[in-house]
């Protein structure tokens, strides 16, 4: 065994014992693991059912290091496929539900997979684009049975529940992530093993599991945010999973703390935002049980943090990762909280803050943030796509594609993607900032800020707005915003046009698609269209 750090990997390995058996081998058997609606599946349960489905691969004739590509909303069973895919070394790619015909055929393509796994529902999108691929073998669907189709629960039902697992290395592949393609095609991001030994270990030093623990993210577990903190990193450290399954609303995720007395719950800053809108929720929902409220995928306004805290008692936690790292930095339980900023790096990984010619940027100077590409939680390859692999690899360490800067007291606080960066007049400046910045005003639910096509600066700062209830779109109203933000911060980073609108364009986790909003406002330009205030 191995010790990189605080990281303990062994020599010889595999996902699935972590995760699972070993609790079975030391004595929990009975405990729970995951709850399912009115379901409790133990640890032994849990087990069982992945060793059927591993041993209905083998019948199939899936060997090591063949791709099983999934398409399912949350479940028991959708987990412990995982699982049993992993026993047996085979690789499973989680997708998320909402890719389209064009995305699936990419993903299908990219991966090489020989087989699928969906339900009723999402089954449409991926039979078709198996039309155009002829790697996949054969398609199961978890629910009724079809004649074109395989059965998981025929599958399944005479299938021995005895199954050893498969030996591998620390290094042997594991699992494939597919990113939401926001900046194009998913990409195929491949790790290892001992993955779960490292970012189970960075998740525990973020959230301090317990054996008490139930946690809860309400997203599917194709997103390697929710894959990690509500899954498997869970289970890792002995803990309990709420497998969430509903379309995800405040008032669903508020309800299923209460019914499941949640005591860690994971989210985007896209629903706190939403959960503080809603009125009196500590009176109509029993919180009580959260012990731990944890927050990722964009930095959190300060308005939040400090409302949630005053009304749920309940200090938010932060971090960054991505699809490649998974957690890196953050803010541990019972470390001193800057709102906003993404914390310290976990167990002393090694991540810098460097320019373009990669050397160390000054402190709280932007720079590009990078991870020392040695580190034992970064992924191993981009499946098929070496180009894109080499131009996030330089200086030594690994580029996500995001702008921070180091503060004196080494915390990292992220600005922005570095294709959203506006370039105004000269300034550079942060959509992030400015979004923050709006969100401290009175009337404000949530905001997205692009930099909008214009003849005589070249891009202009424009906000589109959601408000609270109780509050008018007026122009009155863009022309407060506008001067609190000049109040707050640079007076050239204050919006120049302001567009209140319903709903803003978001990501399958929660980020705002700048990208989309960026389009809209392309093709009005084209068009001759000015929608919005002008402030």
């Amino acid at each position: 065994m191995s010790n990189q750090g605080v990281y303990k990997i062994p020599e010889r390995t595999n996902m699935s014992w972590w995760i699972c058996d070993r609790w079975v081998e030391e004595g929990r058997s009975d405990d729970i693991a995951i709850y399912q609606d009115d379901r409790k599946i133990t640890f032994a349960m849990l087990q069982e059912m992945q060793n059927r489905f591993g041993n209905a691969l083998k019948s199939l004739g899936i060997n090591r290091g063949d791709k099983i590509l999934f398409r399912l909303p949350n479940s028991a069973e959708y987990f412990s496929m995982i699982l049993g895919s992993l026993k047996i070394g085979a690789i499973p790619c989680p997708t998320n539900t909402l890719f389209g015909t064009s995305e699936l055929e990419h993903i299908l393509n990219n991966s090489d997979a020989v087989l699928a796994v969906t339900n009723n529902e999402f089954q449409q999108a991926l039979v078709e684009s198996m039309k155009k691929n002829d790697t996949i073998k054969k398609l199961v669907l978890l629910d009724e049975r079809q004649d074109e189709f395989l059965s998981y629960w025929d599958l399944v039902k005479d299938a021995s529940s005895d199954l050893e697992k498969l030996e591998l290395k620390a290094d042997d592949p594991a699992f494939v992530f597919y990113t939401s393609g926001t900046t194009g095609p998913p990409k195929g991001i491949l790790h290892v093993h001992r993955w779960i030994n490292v970012a189970g270990e960075n998740c525990n030093a973020w959230m301090d599991y317990k054996a008490s623990d139930i946690v809860l993210h309400p997203q599917e577990i194709s997103f390697s945010y929710p894959f990690g903190t509500a899954f498997v990193c869970p289970l890792f450290k002995g803990a309990s999973v709420v497998a969430f399954n509903e379309r995800i609303t405040p008032e669903k995720a508020l309800e299923s703390i209460d019914k499941y007395r949640v005591t860690i719950f994971c989210s985007v800053p896209t629903l706190y935002k939403m959960i503080m809108a809603i009125p009196e929720i500590e009176k109509n929902y029993d919180l009580k049980s959260l012990r731990h409220v944890i927050c990722a995928g964009e930095t959190l306004p300060a308005k939040i943090f400090h409302s949630w805290n005053s009304r749920i008692g309940c200090e938010i936690l932060e971090a960054w990762g991505g699809s490649e790292p998974h957690a890196s930095i953050g803010n541990p339980p019972g470390s001193k909280i800057k709102p906003g900023s993404m914390g310290k790096p976990f167990h002393n990984l090694q991540i810098a803050v460097l320019d373009d010619d990669g050397n160390p940027s000054p402190i709280n100077k932007l720079g590009n943030l990078g991870i020392r590409d040695d580190m034992p939680n970064l992924h191993v390859e981009y499946l098929k796509n070496p180009d894109l692999w080499k131009s996030t690899h330089k200086f030594g360490y690994f580029f996500i594609g995001d702008l921070a800067y180091k503060d004196e007291d080494g915390y990292y606080w992220y600005v922005s993607r570095s294709d959203d960066l506006i370039k105004s007049r000269g300034y550079l400046i942060s959509p992030k900032e400015v979004e923050d910045t709006i969100m401290e005003h009175p009337a404000i639910a949530n905001s997205g800020v692009i930099g909008a096509p214009d003849e005589v600066m070249g891009h202009k700062v424009k906000a589109f707005v959601i408000l609270l209830e109780k509050h008018q779109p007026t122009e009155e109203l863009a022309l407060q915003i506008r001067d609190h933000v000049k109040s707050r911060i640079a007076p050239f980073k204050a919006p120049k046009q302001i567009e209140f609108v319903k709903e803003l364009p978001l990501t399958g986790t929660g980020k705002i698609l700048r990208r989309e909003l960026r389009r809209v406002e392309k093709e009005r330009l084209e068009r001759g269209e000015t929608v919005g205030f002008d402030t």
